[in-house]
Parts: C-alpha cells; structure tokens; sequence
C-alpha cells in the first residue's frame, strides 16, 4: 500500500514533545514532530494506512487537540496543511512559537471520547479558548455558555446550574470585588443576580444584535465587561464538562 501522509501545522503553546513522537490515538497512529527554526510543530498521518480522506484525518486530528487543549487549558489551532507525501514533510514555520516539554514522548495517553456530546464540549471549549487567545473577547463567552446549553438543554435546569456554579467561584474567591465591579455589581451580589447578567448582558447580547443590550467590541468599556463575563463562564464551562460529561483533567489517565 502506497504511504500518503498529511502534514499538519499547529499554533498552540500546549506540552509538545521535545523530539519526534508516535502517538496511539484510538485507533491511529498520528506523529507528532517538535518544533525547529525553521519548521512549527506538526502532526502527521499516514491517510493510506487509516483509511482516512483528508477532511476525515483533520477531524482526528482536531480531536487530539481539543483533548490536548482541555488538559493544558491553553490554545491549540491546527493551521492548514497538504497531503500526498511518502513520508511526513515538516510544515516551514509561520508562527513565533515554539512549545516543549521536558519529556521526549507525548504525555497524553488519551483515546477519543466515546460520548459524542462530551467530543463536542471539548470542541466548542477550545474553539472558545482560542478565539479569547488571540483577542477576540465577545465571542469567546458564546463559546462558553453554549457548552451550558449543550449540557443542560431546558432553560430552568441550566439558570439552576449556572447559579450553582457561579455561588462556587464566588465561594472559593476565584474573582474578586473590582472585576464583578466591572460588571455593575459594587458589591458582592448574590449568585442569581449575576448568573441572570451572565445570561442577559453575556451570552444574550453577544448573540443578538437588535436586542439592549448589545455589544460594541469597539467600546472600551464593554470590552472590560465582556472579558470578566468571559472569565467566569470559562470556570463554569470547565466545572460542567467536569462533573457533566465526567471528563477528566488527569493528563496521564488513559480513557
């Protein structure tokens, strides 16, 4: 059988390993090349072997990264690539970065999720976290809050739960009084109070354009909002793909 590799780039600053990989992934087997100065990090699959087309091979590809993204809880964008090689071809670098580990191996010994709702948690999670990395901060709270309308579809059992968690970070201080002045609360507020603003001036506004209030990104002000919107939808969205979709933040268990 012919070898027909596609060759992929990726812009992340997730754990890479430090020298040539073979990651295991379900049931492919994808290479992973660090980066060089002259090439980005990379991965590599054999579509000849996998039985895979090239839209099939980016899509497993995505999910190894989605799942590399949700471990780190950092970006990780595959950028566009080519097939049709013998062998894997080190993309020519496009991007300043250059991530590492200190391990010569991929540290993820993960498979894909079997759950199809959880794969696309992931998805929606890392498209939000990379939209917020490279400066995008309307959006990114969509991303968010679609991952609690993913989880809890009825409106009650998500306003329930999104409450819920909003009184936990609350709780454990994990955002303190300027930032939820910022969003109109002087004091503390109650967990109800600002989940309905989560809801109303977050995601609602962020999602329609002719309904008050909207958003401007050019507005300074509405920025700053959006982006302390943005980090506790993130803490939210992260609990429930937690304890919703029961998905793990161990990098070294195997699922």
């Amino acid at each position: 059988m012919a070898l027909s590799f596609i060759n992929v780039p990726v812009d992340t600053q997730i754990e890479w390993p430090r020298k040539e990989a073979v990651i295991t992934f379900g049931r492919w087997e994808i290479i992973a090349c660090p980066p060089a100065q002259n090439h980005d990090a990379s991965l590599h699959l054999d579509l000849s072997r996998a039985r895979l087309s090239s839209s099939e091979a980016i899509s497993v590809l995505n999910q190894l990264l989605s799942i590399a993204s949700w471990l780190d809880d950092t970006f990780a964008v595959l950028l566009p690539g080519w097939s049709g090689n013998p062998v894997p071809v080190r993309p020519p670098r496009q991007t300043q970065r250059w991530p590492s580990s200190i391990l010569d191996t991929w540290c993820n010994n993960w498979h894909p999720l079997e759950d199809e709702r959880a794969r696309r948690a992931l998805a929606v999670y890392r498209e939000a976290v990379n939209m917020e990395q490279f400066h995008s901060v309307p959006y990114p709270v969509l991303g968010f809050y679609k991952i609690l309308e993913s989880a809890y579809p009825k409106g009650a059992e998500r306003a329930q739960n999104l409450e819920r968690e909003v009184a936990q970070i609350l709780a454990h201080e994990n955002i303190d009084e300027r930032q939820l002045r910022e969003i109109g609360f002087p004091s503390k507020g109650s967990p109800k109070q600002i989940s309905n603003f989560l809801k109303q001036a977050g995601r609602d506004a962020v999602a329609h354009a002719n309904k008050d209030p909207a958003v401007n990104p050019d507005d300074a002000t509405q920025q700053r909002r959006m982006s302390v919107v943005a980090l506790i939808l993130r803490a939210a969205a992260r609990s429930c793909i937690k304890s919703r979709f029961q998905v793990e933040t161990n990098r070294w268990k195997q699922t």
